[in-house]
């Protein structure tokens, strides 16, 4: 080979050399500046997640967290020692507060002693902490079928002594309900949709026909609120959109509407999911 051909295959080679080590070395420094890049950015578009936990305006206006996103403590099963909360209720890493039926005769049991020791359910109550005029608000997420509430007035001493076939609605005041509305049975067994207001195996106030209730489907969250005022006046809000406005209590057949816990209602359901439940006294 003649020594200007060899000198300008041998400039082209060190070019071609040097073109392909600077572009491994820009591949490499994108590998690594990418990551860096992309969790910066989303430190700044993703928002705080604030799921049970109060803002400083709201602490200013008085609400109170009853789960705080990762224990069950501030909660009992109804009719036991406070803390002590049967293992079908968990609180789990994701910030949620579960109800998971765990035994296939659950509805058996619960039929015969509202209780099921066995799948672990019963509904749940708050710890030594009593309401009578306050806004109660609660994130839930159901699965096909599910059936649940807000309990509110419940008179816990009386269900310790009558416990038994068919109590459960004997011990509560009011409940909100909370459905899959889409796929329950409306039947004897239940005869409630979400919103509806319950007491005494009966409903005492259906949403009106005319509300379009404006509900997420199963397996998304929807955001259920009740307001008690004056020892008397209620009204419930689903997904920020008022579903009964000042039902008035003292028209209702209710048993009690003494001050008592706030309980989550185990109904046999197959999942629950609750987070963000607080309150405030009114």
């Amino acid at each position: 080979m003649s020594k200007p051909l060899y000198n300008n295959v041998s400039a082209l080679l060190s070019s071609w050399v040097k073109l392909s080590l600077a572009k491994w070395l820009m591949a490499a420094c994108l590998a690594f500046a990418l990551p860096v890049l992309a969790s910066a950015d989303d430190e700044i578009t993703r928002p705080e997640n604030l799921d049970n936990k109060l803002t400083s305006q709201e602490i200013a206006d008085g609400w109170e967290l009853l789960f705080d996103g990762k224990t069950t403590n501030g909660w009992h099963t109804l009719g036991e020692p406070d803390n002590r909360v049967f293992k079908a209720w968990k609180a789990r890493r994701d910030g949620t507060l579960r109800f998971k039926k765990t035994n296939p005769f659950h509805w058996f049991f619960w039929i015969c002693c509202q209780r099921d020791p066995h799948a672990g359910g019963g509904n749940i109550t708050t710890n030594d902490r009593t309401f009578r005029n306050f806004h109660v608000k609660v994130d839930w997420n159901v699965s096909k079928n599910a059936n649940s509430g807000i309990i509110m007035f419940g008179d816990e001493e009386y269900y310790k002594k009558h416990r038994g076939p068919l109590e459960s609605y004997s011990h509560a005041g009011l409940e909100s309900q909370i459905t899959d509305d889409v796929n329950v049975k409306v039947d004897i067994f239940n005869e409630a949709l979400t919103g509806d207001l319950v007491g005494l195996n009966t409903v005492l106030m259906r949403v009106p026909d005319n509300v379009n209730k404006k509900l997420n489907p199963i397996g998304q969250w929807n955001t259920s609120e009740v307001i008690v005022t004056q020892d008397r006046y209620v009204d419930v809000i689903l997904n920020g959109q008022k579903v009964l406005t000042g039902v008035d209590l003292n028209n209702l057949k209710s048993r009690r509407l003494a001050a008592s816990g706030i309980m989550l209602q185990d109904h046999g359901a197959d999942l629950i999911k609750f987070k963000n439940i607080k309150i405030k006294r009114m």
